[in-house]
C-alpha cells in the first residue's frame, strides 16, 4: 500500500514512512511524483542513465519472486550503520560482494556482514531476487562444516585519516611476495567468499586490488604505482595481514589568472590537512600525514613572480609529510584553501607590486566555466552568459575608472575556493558573482544574494556595506531589465562567506524559463544587466570615482 499525498516529504509505504528530496506535486492539472520513489516503492530498483538521459525500472522476473540479496557492481560501495548517507562508515564493500537482505527501511537495505549489521543504498547496488527460501548466495551454508567456515579468509577495505587500509585476516600464515609494486599474499587451505575487484584511480594509474580462489588457497594480489610510499604488517603469527597506502600527492597543476596571477592546484589521494608561513620571498606550505606520491621533487615555470616549486618529504617510522616550498622573485603576497572534501588544495600567488589599494579595485566572478556549464536551458548555457556579462560589466567600469580584476576571461573552469580567494589576495574593495537562475520553467525574476551571519563575526561588521551593495544592484537590475523583483536575500553561499571585502552574487534570470532564456541570450539585454551591475558597484565603491575621457 503506497499513500502520497500532494507536497509531503514523508509518504507511508506499507505503514513505514519514507523520506524524499522532493515532494509529489500538481502542475497544469497533472500529477508529478518522484519517479525513483515509485519504482522502489513497487518492489524495483530504478537506475539513471545520464548518457541516455534514460530512467530505469528494474522488477523482480516473476510475480511471485522477493528480493533476497544485493549484489554490489561496479564500485566499492559504503555499508553505513543507519540508513542514512550522513551515518558512520562500517567497512567499503568491494565488487562482486553478495549479502542476503535482512530488512528494509526508506530506500535502505540491512544486511549482515562480518557480523555487523548494516545499511546499503538501494541505489547503489543490483537486486537479486528469488523465491523465499532461494539460496543465491555464496556463503558458506549452515551444512558446511566449522573447519571449512573457519578457513574462510575476510577482506576489508576501509580509507582512514591517514590512508587507505587493507586487511586480510584468515586461519592461517599468509604468504607474503613483493616484486615492483605488487604484493601477493597467499594463504594456503582458504576461501574468499568472492572474487574481488578494488580499483582506485590514483592520477594517470592507480590502486588495483583483486583477489581469486586458487586451487586450495586464497590469493590476493595489490598493485601499487611505484612512487606511492606504503606500509605492511604482520599480527597474529602471519594470519593476519595489514597493508597501508600512506595518503599522497596524486597531482600538480598549475595555473595562471589576470595578468600576474599564480594558481598551483595540488590534488590528494584522501582529505589533508596544512599549515602555511612565509618568510621574506619563500613561502612553505606543509600536508600533513601525506607522502610525495606522484609530485615531481621540483617545477621550473616561465612565471614572472614564482622562482622554484619544489616538494619535500619527510619520512618516519609511520607517517609522512610534505613541504611545498615556493621562492618567489620578488615581494609576493599568497594565499592558500581547499575544497569542501579537503582533497585539493589551492595556492594562489600575485606580485605584491600588482596589489591596488583596496578602494580602487573590484573583483568580478563569471559563475561556472570549463567543464562546469551552470544551469543549462533548452539551447545554452550558463557559463556563457555569465562571461559575457562579466566582460561587458567590466568594461563600463573600466570607462568609470574603476580598476577591474576577473576570476576567469575565458571558459575555464576555476574551483570555488579559488573564485573566493582570487579577491581576497587581490584585497578588492568589492566581489560581484554574476549568475543565472534555474528551478522549474515557471519561475522568474531577479535576485541578488549577501551574507551577514551574526555567527561570523567579521562579515556582520560588513553587514550594511554588503546589503547595502545587494540592494543597489538588485534595484538597478529590476529597473532596467523589467523582470519581477525577488527580493534580496541572505544565503550561505561558498563565494560570499569565504570572501574577506562587501560581495554579492546577483541572479539575472531563469535560464529554465523559456522567455528569460531568450532574453539573456540577446545582447540588449545583456547590456542592460552590465549596465545596471557597473552602476551599482560605482555608487557602492568605497571612494567616488569619475569617468574618464569626458571634459
Amino acid at each position: 500500500t503506497i499513500i502520497l499525498p500532494i507536497g509531503s516529504l514523508t509518504p507511508m509505504v506499507n505503514g513505514q514512512a519514507w523520506n524524499l528530496d522532493v515532494p509529489a506535486k500538481i502542475v497544469k492539472n497533472r500529477t508529478l511524483a518522484p519517479l525513483r520513489f515509485v519504482g522502489q516503492a513497487l518492489g524495483g530498483k530504478v537506475a539513471w542513465d545520464a548518457e541516455t538521459c534514460q530512467a530505469i525500472i528494474l522488477s523482480p522476473p516473476n510475480p511471485d519472486d522477493e528480493l533476497i540479496a544485493i549484489k554490489v557492481d561496479g564500485e566499492t560501495v559504503n555499508l553505513r550503520a543507519n540508513p542514512s548517507t550522513s551515518a558512520g562508515v562500517i567497512a567499503a564493500l568491494p565488487p562482486g560482494m553478495q549479502l542476503s537482505v535482512c530488512g528494509e527501511q526508506g530506500g535502505w537495505y540491512k544486511v549482515n556482514y562480518l557480523d555487523n549489521e548494516g545499511w546499503i543504498a538501494a541505489w547503489v547496488i543490483t537486486p537479486v531476487w528469488g523465491a523465499t527460501g532461494d539460496n543465491l548466495l555464496t556463503f558458506p551454508s549452515e551444512e558446511e562444516t566449522s573447519t571449512t567456515i573457519s578457513n574462510l579468509l575476510t577482506l576489508n577495505y576501509n580509507k582512514a585519516v591517514d590512508g587507505i587500509y587493507l586487511t586480510l585476516q584468515g586461519n592461517s600464515k599468509a604468504k607474503v611476495e613483493e616484486n615492483n609494486g605488487s604484493l601477493i599474499y597467499t594463504f594456503a587451505d582458504s576461501y574468499l567468499q568472492q572474487n574481488v575487484n578494488i580499483q582506485e584511480p590514483v592520477g594517470s594509474a592507480g590502486i588495483s586490488i583483486t583477489g581469486y580462489n586458487q586451487g586450495n588457497d586464497a590469493v590476493v594480489q595489490v598493485t601499487i604505482p611505484s612512487s606511492l610510499a606504503y606500509q605492511k604488517n604482520s599480527e597474529n603469527s602471519g594470519n593476519t595481514q595489514v597493508l597501508v597506502i600512506h595518503n599522497c600527492i596524486t597531482g600538480v597543476v598549475r595555473q595562471t589568472f589576470n595578468s600576474s596571477g599564480e594558481r598551483i592546484d595540488i590534488t590528494t589521494l584522501l582529505p589533508a590537512t596544512y599549515t602555511q608561513r612565509q618568510i621574506g620571498d619563500t613561502m612553505m606550505i606543509s600536508l600533513a600525514g601525506v607522502s610525495q606520491g606522484l609530485a615531481q621533487s621540483s617545477y621550473n615555470y616561465n612565471s614572472p613572480i614564482m622562482e622554484s616549486l619544489t616538494f619535500a618529504q619527510q619520512a618516519s617510522e609511520s607517517s609522512y609529510n610534505t613541504s611545498i616550498i615556493i621562492e618567489t622573485k620578488e615581494a609576493s603576497k599568497f594565499s592558500v584553501g581547499q575544497n569542501s572534501k579537503r582533497t585539493e588544495t589551492h595556492i594562489l600567488l600575485i606580485n605584491q607590486r600588482d596589489i591596488p589599494a583596496r578602494n580602487s579595485l573590484v573583483v568580478l566572478d563569471p559563475g561556472h566555466g570549463g567543464k562546469d556549464p551552470g544551469a543549462c536551458g533548452s539551447f545554452s548555457q550558463e557559463k556563457d552568459i555569465n562571461l559575457a556579462v562579466a566582460l561587458k560589466v567590466g568594461a563600463i567600469l573600466n570607462q568609470k575608472g574603476i580598476n577591474v580584476a576577473y576570476t576567469r576571461t575565458t571558459d575555464v573552469f576555476v574551483p570555488l575556493e579559488s573564485e573566493a580567494e582570487t579577491g581576497n589576495i587581490m584585497n578588492a574593495a568589492l566581489f560581484v558573482a554574476i549568475h543565472c537562475n534555474h528551478a522549474n520553467p515557471n519561475a522568474q525574476g531577479t535576485e541578488t544574494f549577501y551574507y551577514a551571519p551574526e555567527s561570523n563575526p567579521d562579515l556582520y561588521l560588513q553587514k550594511d556595506d554588503r546589503k547595502n551593495l545587494a540592494t543597489a544592484i538588485q534595484q538597478r537590475l529590476v529597473v532596467n531589465l523589467g523582470r519581477p523583483d525577488r527580493g534580496v536575500k541572505q544565503d550561505n553561499l561558498l563565494v560570499l562567506r569565504n570572501t574577506k571585502m562587501p560581495s554579492a552574487l546577483a541572479e539575472l534570470a531563469f535560464i529554465s524559463s523559456s522567455e528569460e532564456e531568450g532574453l539573456l541570450n540577446q545582447d540588449d539585454f545583456q547590456n542592460k544587466a552590465a549596465q545596471a551591475i557597473a552602476d551599482a558597484i560605482a555608487a557602492c565603491m568605497p571612494v567616488t570615482v569619475q569617468e574618464t575621457g569626458k571634459e
